[in-house]
């Protein structure tokens, strides 16, 4: 439903888009779950993007660093404790993830005027959509 909307708004804008989906999961189960239904409805290539597994989290352990995406819909993950991911990350006041990193514009206008830069920071330059 939400790509055959995204496929009608494009359109009444004169734009082309085109969806992907890739997917992560820690729960083995729900992973199985997912991979199967695509493979059931004859989407093999989506299938091959689902990534699944205990060591899987989407806090700690992007199964896509490469991948830019200019669309995302995640949930943190639910049922375990994240205290493995948070050390993972750096801890409370280290993480090093710039997934995470929330900038104050106050902080970033400081940075700037220094000569530090958005990089040095953690910031990340977002992919343009056509």
């Amino acid at each position: 439903m939400a790509e055959e909307t995204l496929q009608q708004l494009a359109g009444e804008h004169g734009k082309e888009v085109a969806t992907h989906l890739y997917g992560q999961e820690i729960n083995s189960e729900t992973y199985a779950i997912a991979k199967a239904d695509l493979l059931l409805k004859g989407e093999g290539q989506a299938a091959d993007n689902i990534i699944g597994g205990p060591e899987y989290s989407t806090l700690s352990n992007d199964a896509f660093p490469s991948r830019e995406f200019d669309f995302m819909l995640s949930n943190p993950p639910y049922g375990k404790s994240w205290k493995s991911d948070l050390e993972r990350m750096g801890g409370k006041t280290g993480i090093k993830d710039p997934r995470f990193l929330i900038m104050d514009e106050e902080l970033e206008e400081n940075a700037v005027e220094e000569g530090t830069g958005e990089d040095d920071l953690g910031g990340h330059e977002d992919a343009d959509v056509d």
